[in-house]
C-alpha cells in the first residue's frame, strides 16, 4: 500500500481491513522533502485509521534522506504499528532499534546483503528478487538459526550473483524479464522505466539458466 498523501493512504487502508487483510505496510510521503513532524504525523494518523499492525519504513533510497533514531524511535512507539521494514546500511541504527523494540516485528530490506540484517536480528525480509528466489532466503535465513555461518556465506553469494544481473538490466525489467521466463508474464514496466541494456531478455533467460541459480528457482 502506498500513495503519498495521507488521504487517500487512508482509504487504501480501511479497504484492505474491509477485505480481511492482515496487516498493512506503506512507505513514508517521499514525493517532496517532507518534515519529520510531517512524517510522523503521516503515521500517526495512518496507524489510528485501522486495527491492523502497520509495517513502516526506513528507506533512505526513496525519500532522499534517512530518517533519525529518534523519529524512527518515536514512529515505532505509535500504538498501531508492529514493525518496519528496514532498506538502509545503516546496520547500528537498525540493531538499536532492534534492541529498543524487542516486541516490534523487523524486516530488512536489501536482499543482496540479507545476511547482514539476519545476523542483527532481523526476524526476515520483504525483498524483489525473493519472487524468484524464496528457497534459497529461506534457506540461508534458516542457516543463520543454525549459527552455519559458511552455509549462510555461500547462499548469499548466490543470490548476489542473480542481483548483479539485475543491476545490469535495471531491477524491475530484470524480474519481469526473468518471471516471463517462468511463465508468469506480468507485461512492462510503465514508460519511462526501461530496461538498461537491449538484450536484457537474453540476459536473464542465461542468469536462470546458471546451475547455481536454477537449482533455487521457485
Amino acid at each position: 500500500m502506498g500513495v503519498p498523501n495521507l488521504r487517500d493512504s487512508i482509504g487504501l487502508a480501511q479497504n484492505a481491513q474491509k477485505l480481511g487483510y492482515h496487516g498493512l505496510s506503506a512507505l513514508p510521503p517521499h514525493s517532496y522533502p517532507f518534515s519529520d513532524r510531517e512524517i510522523f504525523a503521516y503515521y500517526e494518523a495512518l496507524s489510528a485509521a485501522t486495527d491492523l499492525p502497520l509495517i513502516v519504513y526506513e528507506v533512505p533510497v526513496r525519500t532522499g534522506r534517512p530518517f533519525s533514531l529518534d523519529l524512527l524511535g518515536r514512529i515505532l512507539t505509535l500504538p498501531g504499528v508492529g514493525g518496519i521494514k528496514f532498506t538502509s546500511m545503516d546496520l547500528f541504527k537498525f540493531a538499536t532499534l532492534r534492541r529498543r523494540f524487542p516486541e516490534k516485528t523487523f524486516f530488512f530490506g536489501f536482499d543482496e546483503v540479507y545476511l547482514s540484517g539476519a545476523v542483527m536480528g532481523a526476524h526476515g525480509g520483504i525483498g524483489t528478487t525473493y519472487n524468484l528466489l524464496g528457497r534459497l532466503y529461506a534457506a540461508l535465513n534458516e542457516a543463520v538459526k543454525q549459527g552455519s555461518l559458511e552455509r549462510a556465506q555461500e547462499l548469499q553469494t548466490i543470490s548476489q550473483r542473480f542481483v548483479e544481473t539485475l543491476m545490469e538490466t535495471g531491477v524491475l525489467p530484470g524480474m519481469k524479464a526473468a518471471l516471463r521466463q517462468r511463465g508468469v508474464d506480468c507485461g512492462p514496466t510503465r514508460l519511462p522505466l526501461a530496461p538498461l541494456i537491449d538484450d536484457c531478455d537474453a540476459r536473464m533467460i542465461a542468469i536462470l539458466a546458471d546451475p547455481e541459480i536454477a537449482a533455487w528457482v521457485g
